[in-house]
């Protein structure tokens, strides 16, 4: 072929509408997550010494402060961050140093190198870039093109779980990243599984049922090289912690100490009008108005381990080509059995993910994003509006009523299309067709 054809191919493709459309659809979502990353950025540095409203704190990057900043100060200082009464009367924080994994410390490191006016600004600058990394990696473990990442991570940067992430400074970013690096197909890096798995586990109420629903899904022996390395990790952390604490039964005495303290605090207990948990064990207190004991709270995260792993079962029987049936319900089942807040739904981006699937039909679709991002977006926006008017945020009860019920209403969705699958596999037999 002469090279005059070529060229003039070349440059009609240049020209075609589709790659038109495609580049600027590429350069639409690109603006968007910029102009989200920009609001979300300037939200938050400009409450990093926002004043108290009332009784309610509302300084924006709490959570970095007293969950990250200063534990690692503490360990750096050889100090026992574990130990709540000495952590508080050391630190200017406002709350306990929560029952994280010790490698929770050693991940975070750098920052606690840093001044604190740098660190915070380093970290936000990190959690932003993470988002488009959890849109792309939830994309990947359910094999949904990943050209929606960017328009997918302003939409979460822009909910009320990503907002409120970025703006307490949490980490959840990072275990939700780890949990869909857990998820990724088996066979080739396996490595990178493993190491999901260790950044899943610095919150072991969100990592632990994750771990179990993941040997469910058959990726146990990520699962076993992960939880090496972070107990390795974690070990080697304990023993500068456990020489400060004087040994390690204190040590082990503070962090169940400290534990109790965070189950108490009003937003986590059940007994309490401040809840704010997204759980089902929470939905089950709101509904009945009793406080649960914390043995009936684990049976009910059991039982909703028991439910999510015989779902996983079905889907990997009934349906071996629709990996995105099981990450969905693994990620859903870990976020409703643990006692976990609204920014840990950050974990269900995946319904949103696979909105943009073509394995589901149209209904079940539309479906998961209704349930999952009209909640999430409405909370976010009356949030918005508060923030202008008065500078408070909505009341956490309300905002963990209506994100809980949106993750349970995702749940129920994507159970329904798992048994779906399983009732067209068995009647293809007789019907002549698998779907």
């Amino acid at each position: 072929m002469s090279p005059v054809p070529v060229a003039v191919a070349v440059s009609r493709a240049r020209r075609h509408p589709l790659r038109r459309v495609a580049g600027w659809h590429g350069r639409a979502t690109l603006l968007l997550f910029l102009l989200a990353a920009a609001v979300i950025g300037a939200v938050t540095v400009a409450g990093f010494d926002a004043p108290w409203v009332g009784d309610r704190p509302t300084a924006s990057f709490r959570d970095f402060r007293d969950a990250t900043y200063h534990p690692v100060r503490d360990l750096l200082g050889g100090h026992n961050p574990y130990d709540v009464p000495a952590y508080l009367a050391r630190n200017p924080v406002e709350q306990e140093f929560p029952a994280y994994a010790p490698h929770h410390l050693l991940l975070h490191l750098p920052f606690g190198l840093l001044p604190y006016d740098l660190a915070r600004l380093a970290f936000l600058a990190v959690q932003v870039a993470l988002v488009p990394v959890l849109a792309w990696t939830a994309m990947r473990a359910t094999a949904v093109t990943g050209r929606l990442a960017l328009g997918l991570a302003a939409v979460l940067l822009l909910s009320y779980p990503g907002a409120v992430n970025a703006y307490y400074g949490q980490t959840t970013l990072e275990v939700a990243i780890g949990a869909y690096l857990a998820l990724r197909p088996p066979g080739g890096r396996p490595w990178l599984a493993a190491l999901g798995v260790v950044l899943a586990l610095q919150k072991p109420q969100l990592g632990v049922p994750l771990c179990l629903l993941l040997v469910a899904a058959g990726r146990g022996r990520p699962v076993l090289a992960g939880i090496g390395a972070a107990v390795g990790l974690s070990t080697l952390v304990s023993i500068p912690l456990a020489v400060a604490a004087g040994g390690p039964a204190p040590l082990v005495a503070s962090v169940l100490d400290g534990l109790q303290t965070t189950a108490a605090a009003g937003a986590n207990d059940l007994g309490t009008g401040e809840l704010a948990r997204i759980d089902a064990a929470a939905v089950v207190a709101r509904s009945t108005g009793v406080g649960l004991p914390t043995t009936a709270q684990a049976a009910i995260g059991l039982a909703v381990l028991a439910v999510a792993a015989a779902l996983i079962r079905v889907a990997r029987r009934a349906a071996p080509d629709r990996p995105d049936l099981v990450v969905a319900t693994v990620c859903l089942g870990a976020l409703l059995a643990g006692p976990n807040l609204p920014y840990s739904a950050l974990v269900a981006v995946v319904p949103l993910a696979l909105v943009g699937t073509t394995a589901w039909s149209a209904t079940p679709r539309v479906l998961l994003g209704t349930v999952v991002l009209v909640p999430m977006v409405t909370v976010a926006a009356i949030t918005a509006v508060l923030q202008v008017t008065d500078g408070t945020w909505i009341a956490p009860s309300v905002a963990g009523t209506l994100i809980g019920a949106s993750c349970g209403l995702a749940a129920l969705v994507v159970g329904g299309e798992v048994i779906g699958a399983a009732r067209r596999t068995t009647a293809a037999p007789a019907g002549g067709t698998g779907r």
